[in-house]
């Protein structure tokens, strides 16, 4: 419930920033990070599902070994 909350707070403050964001790249970065967070706040559970293995953002970027 406060993990919900405070991603709805950064939400909205990342929203309020990308309108005076100057640069492009910080625009680009706020405009992820709110689409990231959409995804969070509006992901489901889905019972009876087979598990399935998500990487780890070191596995994503390269330098970490998958779990096993």
């Amino acid at each position: 419930m406060l993990a919900r909350y405070q991603l709805r707070e950064l939400r909205n403050l990342l929203a309020k920033r990308l309108t005076t964001a100057k640069d492009t790249y910080t625009r680009a970065h706020y405009t992820e990070a709110i689409d990231l967070i959409d995804k969070a706040l509006n992901a489901q559970y889905l019972l009876g599902m087979p598990e399935i293995r998500v990487p780890s953002l070191a596995e994503i970027l390269g330098i970490g070994q998958p779990a096993p």
